[in-house]
């Protein structure tokens, strides 16, 4: 992205309405904020096979745009991807250089957990209007073995699960305890972490394969990076 003069970027965030889970999702009118420029949101939400199911866009009021992804909004119940971009509403003879990290939250019974962008996915050098081919990975697609050391404890009185998305154009590798599965671009991939292993490390031709870590114990979640 440095050498670009303006972009606009995001996240690949997760997601969720399986198991009586339900998402809510908050973000700030950056452009506004460090540029003096009226902006909206723009959404486009993926199913977890990396489809897209709709684009969405959001008004700010008082600086922030929030959304409840749920049933009623996605239509199905599961888990996908989404990306959030803020879109100049006037035209800007500005250089804007705006990433958006913005916070999700994963939940049950209306109490959540929130977390920020994990890293930045997916950017587009257009400010105003424009669609998914004008959108690009904005992380290396170059392949190589890597390994990543989850940062965190496999305590016995939580059940954890990583949640893996893929950014890139082409589809990624994931190894973990020797099970080795395949993401698609723009997919989501969730597995479940074996209560005997202490610590748990992802191997990877994605050089940053790092997860969103879901740590339930009844109707208590706890999300976090690993």
């Amino acid at each position: 992205l440095q050498n670009e003069k303006s972009f606009l970027a995001s996240d690949l965030f997760v997601w969720r309405t399986d198991q009586a889970y339900s998402t809510i999702f908050k973000a700030s009118d950056i452009l506004k904020k460090f540029y003096d420029e009226d902006s909206s949101l723009l959404l486009f939400f993926f199913d977890q096979h990396g489809r897209e199911i709709f684009s969405k866009t959001l008004r700010f009021n008082d600086g922030i745009a929030e959304l409840t992804i749920d049933m009623a909004l996605t239509g199905t119940e599961g888990l996908g991807t989404f990306c959030a971009f803020n879109i100049l509403l006037n035209p800007s003879s500005k250089q804007i250089k705006a990433t958006n990290r913005c916070y999700v939250g994963y939940g049950k019974k209306g109490s959540f957990s929130m977390v920020h962008g994990n890293l930045i996915a997916l950017y587009t050098n257009k400010l105003s209007s424009f669609g998914l081919s004008d959108i690009k990975p904005a992380v290396s697609p170059v392949k190589g073995k890597y390994k990543y050391y989850l940062q965190k404890s496999n305590l016995e009185f939580f059940e954890n699960s990583l949640v893996f998305t893929n950014p890139l154009d082409r589809d990624i590798t994931v190894s973990i305890d020797g099970n080795t599965f395949q993401i698609g671009s723009r997919c989501c991939e969730a597995v479940q972490i074996n209560k005997d292993d202490e610590t748990i490390v992802i191997e990877s031709d994605f050089i940053f394969p790092r997860p969103l870590v879901f740590s339930e114990s009844g109707d208590f979640v706890d999300v976090h990076h690993g």
